[in-house]
């Protein structure tokens, strides 16, 4: 699954996110940022919760709400592409 996230694939490094944040928080945010540069609207959403949350400091929680509402539609976009893979 790396070498898929290496070439390109934001699915991949999303779910390298998920399997490394609870061991190695900063090997989990590297993949989170990738999958963001890569983007994935996932990423992007787990990202503004994140600074909504306060994980980067009081300034960035309003940061973080505008990137919340501004990726609702690539959320939306991404949920129908892959309805399937909701099931």
């Amino acid at each position: 699954m790396e070498k898929a996230s290496s070439a390109g694939s934001p699915k991949c490094s999303f779910t390298l996110y998920h399997h490394y944040k609870e061991k190695n928080r900063k090997v989990a945010e590297n993949y989170l940022f990738k999958a963001i540069q890569q983007g994935s609207a996932p990423a992007k959403q787990k990202m503004a919760i994140l600074k909504l949350s306060g994980r980067y400091g009081f300034k960035k929680i309003f940061e973080g709400l505008c990137e919340y509402i501004l990726n609702i539609p690539d959320v939306i976009k991404y949920a129908k592409e892959n309805a399937w893979e909701l099931q």
